[in-house]
């Protein structure tokens, strides 16, 4: 990353930036570097676990369980 570095008088700086008055009227020291970009914020994914819990039935649960087995079996 480059860097640039200059001391200058703060009342060529002080029409652009806004210094506090222990800075006015003398030299400073200004740093110029790039602003490393950040990503733009992600959404974080919406899970849609449990999304249809509100259908389970309950008592259909223990069925379930061995579903698959029994389907392939048929196959």
């Amino acid at each position: 990353m480059q860097v640039v570095r200059k001391i200058i008088d703060s009342e060529v700086i002080g029409s652009v930036i806004p210094l506090p008055k222990p800075f006015r009227h003398g030299k400073v020291e200004v740093i110029v570097m790039p602003v490393q970009e950040r990503a733009e914020a992600v959404e974080p994914k919406k899970s849609y676990f449990g999304a249809l819990a509100k259908y389970a039935n309950p008592s259909l649960a223990e069925q379930e369980k061995g579903a698959w087995a029994v389907a392939m079996v048929k196959k």
